[in-house]
């Protein structure tokens, strides 16, 4: 694989961001200078991170006040806005709607959904706390709350109604995902209270996924194909897990290559799947497996590469450890994996991206506390699926 590192400076302070003219170009080769960085501040205090990014360029996170408060936020168009005291944001949708958890009227913290920044407490399955994870595009929210004997069910919230998605045993469930026709992941605990399985929740049935010959399995991301991924353990006898895909009730274990563990993280609508492995000599390689053929995706001249995200567009995105010890995000399209900049004190960290290609997360800064950051795209090409040829070294 012939896999080429593009390295440069392209850094956007929030004051003064300066819109680069949209252009096409006639090959899709990208690097570093391609990407501009803007740091979205805080709401006063030192510290903010990114969580995720809907298609609208709409951003929630986690930032901490002058008072030193830790609350959740909105970003969009350039200004930051609060959610409120005690909260904390979680995802948004596509019509920049906002879940996520805040303190209650009683204290306790509860699952939140801000819809036009009116908060709304989406309330309990009878215990005393819940908290959202995820919400698709018709507003149906997902996530977990306790119940009145104290243990935690997965939820389905839609249309002013919690509804306990159940579990296996009575003990313990939580929904982390859902798909805009309501398919949700999370995982289950077995009858026998020991072990956990991934499932699947589809028009009132949960579905056990099972494992690949193990005792446990994780889901991570679901497609709009009602397509899973994750992880899970391979034999009773060991820990060791293999990256799956599970697919109209089957599961199938994507391999390791030459390495003693993986594990997916994203799957785009197209059946592609990204993910990492853990090489023999215990470092972390990321991946994509496309059509039954997993590729290693080579890194940043470090000792480490995860891949965490992919967009309909085939974009792979993901952090690296660089040759002097920081971590980085990159993107890597076609065999070229971008090197994306830094506010230029350190590390940074991905969180979440949309199929317009912009990334969000968090970078450190001069004093080494964290601020959201947000990678756009120089340009955009929106028709574009595939790259219209292969990027050679040097292109």
């Amino acid at each position: 694989m012939n896999t080429c590192v593009i390295r440069g400076i392209a850094i956007l302070a929030l004051g003064g961001v300066m819109q680069a003219s949209a252009y096409a170009r006639d090959n899709a080769c990208i690097s570093s200078s391609d990407y501009s960085i803007i740091d979205l501040g805080t709401l006063g205090g030192g510290y903010s991170i990114a969580k995720d990014i809907n298609a609208k360029g709409q951003i929630v996170g986690d930032s901490q006040t002058a008072k030193g408060e830790f609350i959740g936020f909105r970003w969009d168009n350039g200004v930051m806005s609060g959610l409120g005291i005690n909260s904390g944001a979680a995802a948004i949708n596509t019509r920049g709607e906002v879940v996520g958890a805040a303190n209650a009227a009683d204290g306790e913290s509860h699952a939140y959904l801000w819809k036009k920044r009116r908060p709304t407490d989406l309330g309990t399955l009878g215990g005393t706390y819940s908290h959202a994870t995820d919400i698709n595009s018709r507003g149906q929210v997902v996530g977990k709350s306790s119940i009145p004997n104290g243990y935690e069910h997965a939820f389905l919230w839609q249309k002013g109604v919690m509804t306990d998605l159940g579990t296996f045993d009575d003990l313990y469930s939580s929904a982390s995902k859902i798909n805009k026709y309501g398919q949700v992941i999370g995982y289950v605990y077995t009858p026998s209270g020991e072990y956990h399985h991934a499932f699947l929740w589809d028009k009132g049935v949960m579905a056990d996924l099972g494992t690949l010959g193990g005792l446990n399995s994780l889901p991570t991301a679901i497609n709009n194909l009602g397509q899973v991924v994750g992880h899970a353990q391979t034999s009773v006898n060991n820990y060791k897990s293999h990256a799956f895909l599970w697919d109209k009730g089957i599961m199938t274990d994507l391999g390791i290559l030459d390495g003693i563990s993986s594990s997916a993280s994203a799957i785009n609508d197209y059946g592609q799947i990204v993910g990492h492995i853990i090489t023999a000599n215990w470092k972390s390689s990321a991946f994509l497996w496309d059509k039954g053929v997993m590729t290693p995706l080579g890194g940043l001249g470090g000792t480490f590469s995860y891949a965490t995200a992919i967009t309909n567009r085939g974009q792979v995105i993901g952090q690296a450890e660089t040759a002097n010890g920081e971590t980085h995000v990159f993107v890597w399209r076609d065999g070229i994996m971008t090197d994306l900049p830094t506010l230029g004190y350190g590390s940074c960290y991905v969180e979440a991206t949309n199929d317009q290609g912009k990334i969000v997360g968090w970078c450190s800064t001069a004093n080494q506390t964290p601020h959201a950051v947000l990678w756009k795209p120089r340009y955009w090409q929106p028709h574009e699926k595939s790259p219209s040829r292969s990027c050679a070294k040097g292109d």
